[in-house]
């Protein structure tokens, strides 16, 4: 029992004395690699070296990142075949629920799936 107590005290005490890395990041404090790079509060500080020691540079604004957009709307892809005068199944149309009568038959514009609008014909 007391070297499991002896064991938190320890770790307990090394949590506290050693401070986060990012918590000493600002322009002109002390770092440990050149060229290392870090982003605190919208600026990005790279590590330089000042004559014979390393510092962080002033640091450079950093744009945030766009938000994504959770809720798209829904917009059906528009037709990218040329709409034909005379209806052919399978061939792009421009007006959905459009029926036209040729002598080949009664064709109908649906809008399929993939969003594009077809001529089918109708039975």
């Amino acid at each position: 029992m007391t070297r499991l107590r002896l064991f938190l005290a320890l770790v307990l005490t090394i949590s506290l004395v050693t401070a986060p890395s990012f918590a000493s990041v600002k322009a002109g404090a002390k770092c440990t690699k050149a060229g290392v790079t870090t982003t605190v509060a919208g600026k990005k500080f790279t590590c330089i070296k000042s004559g014979k020691r390393l510092v962080w540079n002033r640091g450079v604004a950093v744009k945030a990142a766009p938000k994504p957009n959770l809720n798209p709307v829904f917009k059906p892809a528009q037709p990218t075949q040329p709409a034909t005068s005379n209806p052919v199944d399978n061939a792009a149309c421009t007006k959905a629920d459009e029926e036209v009568t040729t002598a080949s038959g009664l064709f109908k514009c649906v809008l399929r799936s993939d969003g594009q609008l077809f001529w089918s014909k109708s039975n």
